[in-house]
């Protein structure tokens, strides 16, 4: 992979990462939402989160694990994972609710 193209993927990455922890932040700060409109931004944070850890998944399977892109990228991973946990724990709490 050379440099210009990993800064695309990484840029994407970021991208959804910072749209997924702005739906979070919203979502748990924000109490008056329905339900449908929390559980449309739970899809979505799914959705961006999947297609996030799909393209490192795609990179990290032809790199070297001491390599530098795939600390940079596994790192992101770690990231999405932490997101991927806030979010089922909202869903989880919000399917509890009546």
């Amino acid at each position: 992979m050379d440099f210009q193209n990993f800064r695309k993927l990484t840029n994407k990455i970021s991208s959804n990462l910072e749209e997924v922890d702005s739906n979070l932040e919203e979502l748990a700060n924000g109490h008056g939402f329905s339900k449908d409109y929390a559980m449309n931004k739970l899809c979505e944070v799914d959705r961006l989160t999947s297609n996030s850890k799909n393209l490192i998944y795609r990179q990290n399977k032809n790199l070297s694990k001491t390599s530098e892109f795939y600390n940079v990228l596994d790192g992101f991973n770690q990231d999405l994972n932490r997101a991927q946990l806030k979010a089922y724990k909202l869903y989880t709490d919000l399917s509890q609710e009546n």
